[in-house]
């Protein structure tokens, strides 16, 4: 399967957070990770497109498969909450 995230998208999700993790707000380096928030990988719309450090992709998706509803809400609103700044 091919992906359809092109790098351009995944550059421009960095950018809109202005180089800070949508989760935690650290400096995003060059091994930052774009997530699909709504773990529809086929979902590129640029709402469900977030830039996350690698931890808070790992631990988000965790979070997830695990079914940590409580965790992943949480992460989530943190997620929306500073994609709207």
């Amino acid at each position: 399967m091919t992906r359809r995230l092109t790098r351009k998208s995944k550059d421009l999700a960095c950018m809109r957070q202005f180089g800070l993790c949508g989760y935690c707000e650290s400096t995003l380096t060059d091994s930052a990770q774009v997530d699909h928030m709504n773990e529809n990988r086929t979902d590129d719309a640029e709402d469900n497109l977030i830039a996350a450090c690698c931890n808070c992709h790992g631990d988000k998706t965790q979070h997830y498969r695990k079914k940590r509803n409580a965790e992943l809400q949480a992460m989530l609103a943190r997620g929306k909450h500073n994609k709207a700044r």
